[in-house]
């Protein structure tokens, strides 16, 4: 039996709205379809959770203010063969739409340097909470 691999994605957003419409707006931005609080694209799975470390007095925070928002993703791709490419599609299309929707969002992914502006950490080209 051959072993699993999974590529695995963390993803922190400051969202005002509530884990429905945020979970809406990714089928909206990816396509998929939603299972229970998964939504599904692919091989690809996301699940939105309402991040229990948010604490709206350190999100401003430059070096991990990011890791008080509001809400946290998990994005993984369980398979015999992930494709690291294909995978980082996903969080890219991701960053990309919340950054030019002005959405604060940073992506901690193994592979930060396939992601638009390496997931965001540190950037001073995406948007931060103010």
């Amino acid at each position: 039996m051959q072993k699993k691999e999974v590529l695995y994605s963390r993803f922190y957003v400051h969202y005002n709205q509530s884990s429905g419409e945020l979970e809406a707006l990714l089928l909206n931005i990816l396509g998929g379809q939603k299972k229970y609080s998964t939504v599904k694209i692919g091989g690809i799975s996301i699940s939105v959770m309402r991040n229990d470390d948010y604490d709206e007095t350190k999100i401003t925070d430059i070096n991990d203010g990011f890791l008080s928002y509001r809400y946290t993703f998990e994005i993984g791709q369980d398979t015999t063969e992930p494709n690291q490419k294909i995978f980082s599609q996903v969080p890219g299309k991701m960053l990309t739409y919340f950054w030019d929707n002005n959405i604060p969002a940073v992506a901690c992914y193994e592979f930060e340097e396939d992601l638009p502006e390496r997931g965001g950490y540190l950037s001073p080209n995406v948007p931060r909470p103010k």
